[in-house]
């Protein structure tokens, strides 16, 4: 069998124009990136590199919880069905398909992008956040917790979640 390899690619990108009146003074226009083009991350464990990526689509009854846990102790499997103990979070994505939701600090364990239990982030349908942590990556040390929470309430959320990192 031959060996897995994994890569990731996040690209975050925000262009604004705005057109003058008159055509004669044309338009102006900027965009900002994570990178030229995204980011990117070849297979492994060192700066620049990852050797898991995670995939999940989530479907929560009102109220519900979904709790994760991107160390050893989350039993979380990669793509590739190979388990999951991250020491850098690279990318994180959370996508808020119906719905909606929060991505909430537990009170323990949490991961280092909060600064508190409870600290929050709330999406509401068609909405996503995304946070590219760099080539060396978030560490994580012993804080790889967090949960997505349903905040619509009797209808329900769904969620589409992708996180890559280095085991």
């Amino acid at each position: 069998m031959a060996a897995s390899v994994t890569s990731a690619r996040l690209v975050i990108s925000l262009q604004g124009v705005a057109t003058a009146a008159s055509p004669l003074t044309g338009e102006t226009s900027r965009t900002l990136e994570n990178g030229s083009g995204g980011a990117r991350w070849t297979d492994g464990q060192a700066s620049g590199m990852v050797d898991r990526v995670y995939e999940r689509d989530g479907t929560l009854t009102a109220a519900a919880v979904d709790t994760y846990d991107v160390l050893a102790a989350g039993g979380l499997k990669d793509l590739q069905g190979r388990a999951i103990d991250l020491d850098e979070l690279k990318a994180f994505t959370l996508v808020c398909v119906t719905g909606s939701i929060k991505l909430l600090a537990p009170a323990t364990n949490f991961l280092p992008l909060f600064g508190a239990t409870g600290d929050f982030i709330n999406l509401t349908a068609g909405q996503t956040q995304a946070f590219d942590f760099g080539a060396a990556g978030l560490s994580l040390g012993t804080s790889g917790k967090f949960n997505v929470v349903d905040t619509a309430g009797g209808s329900g959320s769904t969620y589409s979640l992708m996180f890559a990192g280095s085991n």
